[in-house]
């Protein structure tokens, strides 16, 4: 006879060895009963060392859940260890985070064809924009801005009196919460001119003339230097072009404006050198847009130019795309890649041709 104990072990029992007959039998009674006694002994010894316990049923049966169904004890037990274990060493995953998470300064080269407009939005800082571009571009840089986020414009530098760079002034005077406005203290006989100057009366507005020495206040570890213009009278409208050195812990950009080499050259004879990792080549790159002894100062890895795309291949000049080639200075056109945004966290410098800020197509250089 096969029996199996709660341990699941099988014990076997041979009839022969424990048979009984009215006629003979093989055992007598006390021997008998101390063998009946000792097989029970065994079969419970068994039971507790291989570790099985006899449970109340009822205690068996289920625990609620909370929800009304009912879970085995050991259900109960393994799902609570289950949630512990997954509370203490479940990681932290970062990857669904903005890739240009840690970055906090953003510089965005607007596409707005011949001329300049540039945003430069620290993260939770002041908003300023450089250059408003032409009266035909305006449009395009209001929706670009709205697209942003942008509400207020802190800092608007008009860096010289020239329609691609006032041309779109009025507009935004109109369209955005505008602070200062920061222009060089030269005019211009255009229409242009006068519907900036007829925006700012509407609007009670007047222009802080600015020039070398000049601080702009961008929030903590940027800083904004006004490096030029230093005098009031040039021979040439672009040479009164307000210069801004952006720098940011390691990395920096410099913003040239309209300046000529007469500008550029004496930025450098006052002593100052403005090494920067990124340029804003003057202007439309024309011939007389770069100097360069001001590139070797500079020494940038970058160089981005704001044009039109043009048919007669005047633009840019062929002398400054040779020089900054020479250098191994990497060149980027809006008129071939469209709005730039460039991005620091203050280490490094990573750019995006003509997307939005968080998509994957950010690069180094």
């Amino acid at each position: 006879m096969a029996g199996r104990d709660n341990s699941g072990m099988e014990l076997i029992l041979n009839p022969d060895s424990i048979k009984m007959n009215r006629d003979h039998e093989i055992f007598s009674k006390p021997v008998k009963y101390a063998l009946i006694f000792a097989i029970t002994v065994m079969l419970f010894s068994c039971s507790f060392f291989a570790g099985c316990s006899i449970q109340d049923p009822e205690n068996i049966s289920g625990i609620s859940d909370g929800n009304g169904s009912q879970v085995s004890g050991e259900e109960t037990v393994a799902e609570s260890s289950a949630e512990e274990t997954m509370t203490q060493e479940e990681p932290t995953d970062d990857s669904d985070e903005n890739e240009e998470g840690s970055f906090r300064l953003f510089v965005h080269y607007i596409n707005v064809g011949d001329g300049e407009c540039i945003l430069i939005k620290p993260a939770g800082g002041p908003v300023m924009l450089i250059g408003a571009g032409s009266d035909s571009s305006e449009q395009v840089v209001i929706n670009y801005l709205k697209n942003e986020g942008i509400e207020k414009i802190d800092y608007l530098v008009l860096t010289t009196p020239r329609p691609d760079i006032i041309g779109g002034a009025d507009a935004l005077l109109y369209s955005f919460d505008v602070g200062e406005i920061y222009a060089p203290a030269v005019g211009n006989d255009d229409a242009s001119f006068d519907d900036l100057f007829a925006a700012l009366r509407d609007k009670d507005k007047k222009p802080v003339f600015i020039k070398a020495g000049t601080e702009i206040d961008m929030g903590p570890e940027i800083t904004a230097d006004v490096i030029a213009p230093f005098s009031r009278k040039y021979d040439n409208l672009g040479n009164y072009s307000i210069v801004i050195y952006l720098k940011y812990n390691l990395r920096s950009f410099i913003f040239t404006g309209d300046s000529e080499w007469q500008l550029q050259r004496e930025i450098l004879s006052k002593g100052i050198y403005p090494d920067a990792d990124l340029i804003k080549i003057s202007g439309k790159a024309g011939i007389n847009s770069l100097a360069p002894e001001f590139l070797d100062a500079v020494t940038p890895d970058a160089a981005v130019i704001s044009l039109r795309r043009s048919d007669d291949g005047r633009l840019p000049s062929g002398d400054v795309i040779k020089n900054l080639e020479e250098r191994n200075v990497r060149i980027l056109r809006t008129d071939q890649q469209g709005h730039i945004i460039a991005a620091s966290d203050g280490q490094v410098i990573r750019y995006n041709v003509d997307g939005i800020e968080g998509e994957d197509n950010w690069w180094d250089y």
